[in-house]
């Protein structure tokens, strides 16, 4: 399968929304549609799901570690108005 089968065939499969924040791929922001990424595991190279560049980007940066993940979470949890 090619990855552009692949990504539009996911992208189906999501109903057309990031898979980690869930927001609606159509949504402009500052008047720019988001850009769309085909995750993938840096281990196997293969590809898993589709995600706006802002998840793509805060996955990448945090190394895919749950426990830094979690750490975020209970920041924000903790600092949350």
């Amino acid at each position: 399968v090619s990855q552009s089968r692949y990504f539009n065939a996911k992208l189906k499969e999501q109903n057309g929304v990031c898979a980690g924040c869930k927001r609606v791929f159509k949504i402009k922001w500052r008047g720019i549609e988001p850009q769309m990424c085909l995750d993938h595991c840096h281990n196997t190279k293969k590809p898993r799901v589709i995600l706006c560049i802002k998840c793509n980007r805060a996955l990448g940066l945090l190394e895919e570690n749950i426990q830094t993940l979690n750490n975020m979470i209970d920041y924000i949890n903790k600092y949350k108005k």
